[in-house]
């Protein structure tokens, strides 16, 4: 099962978009508000932050493990 990074996702289109994803890929959830549903790995972040792109980028290769 692959792990697909979504950003910005307590938004209207990450909710969506981690709702089709979550029956057939690990999703890891980048956003600064916490997004809705179970079975996702939330991460407190920005986008616009390199530190947090660097932290979700760890955390990607670590669950590829």
């Amino acid at each position: 099962m692959s792990t697909i990074l979504v950003t910005g996702a307590s938004g209207l289109i990450g909710n969506l978009l981690i709702e089709e994803l979550k029956p057939r890929h690990n999703v890891l959830a980048l956003s600064r508000r916490k997004p809705k549903g179970e079975g996702l790995t939330y991460m407190r972040g920005d986008f616009a932050n390199w530190e947090d792109l660097a932290q979700a980028h760890k955390a990607k290769k670590q669950s590829l493990r």
